[in-house]
């Protein structure tokens, strides 16, 4: 079962059968048995932006730039900035447990290891589709329409897609050695999510933090989900395309971490 490919987009191509259905597997093991199945993903999102939305712009009274200022719209900005954030975060979070948690696998001498963490992540990839697709039905019903704009959204999810596979695929490897990897991931997302403006727009923060909050590889991406979807414009094309050759980047550099490393997976797990 394994390839010959050492070459990531080749490897991943051929192996592309079993990663979906792995992938599907993987989503239908989630919610089988629940009675809303797919849509308990919206569940979580929704009660964070519900209290976001009751702190940060009823109490604090955050504004995004550009917009109405009503309390439905910071609601709907926030949701899109959840969409984007949450994808990265919940891939992380499970990255450094996929393989010492599948040690069935692992050990098969057969197996592509590799594509334990692309299953992962694809996983959470289909939450986020979900829920994309609910801020779009919801902005459509709350305004009568969408602006054409907010087709590019899913544009954004392309260079997250790459940069959380190259995350993923480093920390499912260093996971192997670092036993308490999971527990310091945890934190630093819950520390990255405030430092990346999903809860305020990042033209908010005073000089020079606006600038440093800027570097931040999601901020672009995640403006790009809440400009397009909610406010009807188009970011500077730039900021992404910058985020996108580091996305790629980061997914090659996680790939051949991987690929050494994954030789020594079978005597650790």
């Amino acid at each position: 079962m394994e390839t010959s490919s050492r070459f990531m987009p080749g490897n991943l191509w051929a192996l592309r059968g079993l990663v979906f259905r792995m992938t599907w597997l993987e989503v239908n093991r989630r919610y089988r048995g629940s009675v809303l199945g797919i849509l308990w993903s919206l569940i979580a999102p929704l009660c964070m932006m519900a209290a976001y939305t009751l702190v940060f712009s009823v109490v604090v009274r955050v504004r995004w730039s550009g917009g109405t200022g009503s309390h439905g719209e910071f609601a709907m900005a926030l949701f899109a900035g959840l969409v984007a954030y949450d994808f990265f975060a919940g891939s992380l979070n499970r990255a450094p447990c996929l393989v010492t948690g599948n040690p069935g696998f692992v050990k098969k001498v057969l197996f592509p290891a590799q594509i334990l963490p692309a299953v992962g992540v694809l996983a959470q990839l289909a939450d986020a589709l979900v829920r994309l697709a609910a801020l779009y039905a919801w902005v459509w019903i709350a305004r009568g329409g969408a602006s054409g704009e907010s087709l590019l959204a899913p544009l954004a999810l392309v260079p997250l897609l790459f940069l959380t596979l190259g995350l993923s695929w480093f920390l499912a490897a260093l996971g192997v050695w670092l036993k308490d990897l999971s527990h310091l991931v945890a934190v630093f997302t819950q520390l990255l999510f405030f430092l990346t403006p999903v809860l305020f727009p990042l033209e908010a923060a005073p000089a020079p933090w606006g600038r440093v909050l800027a570097m931040n590889p999601l901020a672009p991406l995640v403006t790009w989900v809440r400009d397009t979807m909610v406010f009807g414009r188009v970011p500077h094309p730039g900021a992404l395309a910058w985020v996108g050759l580091l996305s790629l980047l980061v997914a090659f550099t996680g790939w051949s971490f991987f690929q050494r490393s994954k030789k020594a997976f079978a005597e650790m797990v």
